[in-house]
């Protein structure tokens, strides 16, 4: 209900700034701040060296002078304490040094008069504030900062950095004003306490405003004051929780987790990701060794105790070559095969690679769902995902590192599209060190897909930078002495890599239901959209042509790995397929029928898998 609604009165606004030698911008900030909108103007000068009092009173403020220089979150909380007294309904936050937009004052007056929220924090990141001006360090920065407040306060706040904020009395009466930081930080700390108290937190975008001004924030100090700070809000809300949670009955709190867990929706995931998980593993148990590659697997996992990501293997002359590989696959594999030494290290790989192929179908069901609403069509793909022949034909001669980079590539993409900077990197430096091939592929279709966005918006993606600095990781960390050898050897060994990779022509590696629905997705999206793609499908284009272009172009004057560049084209084929399903929800007839051809394509694919695996086991 709104502020009017519920006191037949316009709330009474007084706007609280902060400031500390800024007697050549205060001035400004007072004069464009909308006079209709707000009743009075407060100056906190927390002992300012210049004449800041006197300009923000021949602005038209009121000012309350620090005897001293007591810290921004101190200027903030007088300043709320005065605005208190005043009687104020709404306190607005806004600097003194003009990198606030005071005509935006309404924009945040409008969410707290209209009762969605009671405290209200500006949003800088949701727009491109590196092209308005903001310091790329510090744009990283906030990220991280605004990504540790939300992980710890669970606060959906997009800038949690953000000084320019509204609160209304009521809220900040709530409040434990002695808690707050007399420092920077006290934004964050609000934050935790209206977690605490159950005070509703919106987000509202703002303006990026940085100019000429002079900043007061030193790293050396604000980022041990931010960590202290949020490590106190950590432990405040933890106190807070576990008084509240004490009065909750044990069974009611077990019956909301599981209800919560236990939704028809994840238990048809898990269904399915379990018997992805027993159809891939069960044949294999079959034999003791099934291909050749997992004999490397296992030699570079023994290579990395050492302090090796490189063994020697015998060349087609007789002599010796030395082969490099990512750590990260045979990081995760090594300390199974040191807690379990007595088991055969082969049977390990097997689980392991077994899950990382059936967990696939979660990114692949998200990504469908997010994009078209439709769980029907958002399941079909992850069903085809635990089905497609190809991820078990590489299973049985042992791509298992390519196994790895498919799921991380389908995550990637995920993260992508929902704008996700920070985990984009993480993501992206975990993938480009689990598997080469698979950053050759992602950098393939991110960067022209980056580049793209750049031409329409005229903006920096925000993923870009993140990703960046994911390859940079990586080169330092392992490309820079084995990016060389690892060409010199694959476009040597093209051929060879063709030959015992398809023992089939690649449509019959997909089945060609998958083929003819993932055509039919792209051709109803054209039909749909007259072209005019969202940056969303423009994404999965690029994920679904690039393998097919890679696959038998010629690059760098070689066919580079062979036509092994095919296997990519499964994880974009489920996801248009399930978008070609999803636009058919209301027919349940076809449906059913789709349901049915995909029951005999698994039926058809564990045929062919087995037939792989004893293959594989023979020339193992």
């Amino acid at each position: 209900m709104s502020w009017k609604a519920l006191t037949h009165r316009k709330p009474r606004v007084i706007v609280v700034i902060p400031a500390f030698n800024e007697e050549r911008r205060v001035g400004r900030v007072i004069r464009r701040i909308p006079k209709d909108t707000v009743d009075e103007i407060l100056v906190v000068d927390d002992h300012s060296a210049d004449y800041t009092a006197r300009e923000s009173v021949l602005a038209g403020a009121s000012v309350i002078s620090h005897d001293g220089p007591r810290g921004a979150g101190a200027a903030i909380k007088a300043g709320y304490l005065e605005g208190l007294r005043r009687g104020g309904n709404i306190l607005v936050v806004l600097a003194g040094d003009m990198q606030h937009d005071p005509s935006e004052i309404p924009r945040l007056l409008e969410v707290v008069e209209e009762g969605s929220a009671d405290y209200v924090v500006g949003d800088r990141l949701s727009g491109d504030p590196v092209a308005h001006g903001m310091p790329p360090l510090r744009y990283v920065g906030n990220v991280v900062l605004t990504f540790l407040t939300r992980l710890i306060t669970r606060v959906d706040v997009k800038d949690s950095q953000c000084g320019y904020t509204a609160i209304t009395s009521e809220a900040l009466e709530r409040i434990d004003m002695e808690s707050l930081s007399e420092s920077w930080g006290i934004t964050n700390g609000l934050l935790a306490e209206c977690r605490r108290s159950q005070i509703r937190v919106k987000s509202v975008p703002v303006s990026t405003c940085y100019g000429t001004r002079t900043s007061y924030i030193r790293f050396p100090t604000y980022v041990p004051c931010m960590l202290m700070v949020l490590l106190r809000a950590f432990f405040r809300i933890a106190r807070k929780g576990t008084a509240r949670r004490a009065h909750v009955d044990l069974g009611e709190r077990l019956g909301r987790f599981f209800r919560s867990i236990l939704s028809v929706e994840r238990l048809a995931l898990l269904a399915l990701f379990a018997l992805g998980f027993v159809s891939r593993l069960f044949p294999l148990l079959q034999f003791q060794r099934v291909g050749y590659d997992p004999l490397l697997h296992y030699q570079f996992a023994v290579a990395l105790l050492e302090g090796k990501t490189n063994i020697a293997v015998a060349n087609q002359l007789g002599g010796e070559i030395m082969l490099y590989y990512p750590p990260l696959f045979h990081l995760l594999c090594l300390p199974f095969f040191l807690a379990f030494p007595t088991v055969d290290p082969y049977l390990i790989m097997k689980f392991i690679v077994s899950a990382l192929g059936s967990l696939l179908v979660f990114p692949i069901y998200y990504i469908v769902k997010d994009l078209s609403r439709s769980a029907a069509g958002a399941m079909i793909a992850a069903f085809l995902a635990m089905i497609t022949p190809s991820d078990f034909h590489m299973i049985s001669w042992g791509g298992y590192a390519n196994i790895a980079g498919f799921l991380l590539i389908a995550i990637l993409v995920y993260l992508v599209m929902k704008g996700r900077p920070i985990t984009v990197g993480i993501v992206s430096t975990v993938l480009f060190l689990t598997h080469h091939l698979s950053m050759l592929f992602a950098v393939a279709i991110l960067v022209p897909y980056f580049l793209l966005v750049w031409w329409q918006t005229r903006r920096l993606p925000r993923c870009l930078i993140s990703f960046i600095a994911a390859i940079a990781v990586a080169y330092v960390a392992f490309y820079w002495y084995a990016l060389i050898p690892l060409f010199e050897l694959y476009t040597e060994y093209a051929p060879r890599y063709a030959e015992f990779t398809l023992r089939s022509s690649w449509p019959q590696q997909f089945g060609f239901l998958l083929l003819v629905l993932a055509t039919a997705g792209v051709a109803l999206s054209v039909y749909k959209t007259k072209l005019q793609f969202s940056q969303q499908y423009q994404l999965l284009l690029m994920w679904l042509l690039w393998p097919l272009l890679l696959g038998y172009a010629y690059v760098f004057g070689v066919q580079w790995h062979s036509i092994r560049w095919i296997y990519f084209l499964q994880q974009p084929a489920c996801v248009w397929s399930g978008l070609a399903v999803a636009q058919f929800r209301q027919r349940r007839l076809l449906l059913a029928v789709i349901l049915v051809l995909v029951v005999f394509q698994w039926v058809s694919t564990m045929l062919g898998y087995y037939s792989d695996v004893a293959y594989n086991a023979a020339q193992a």
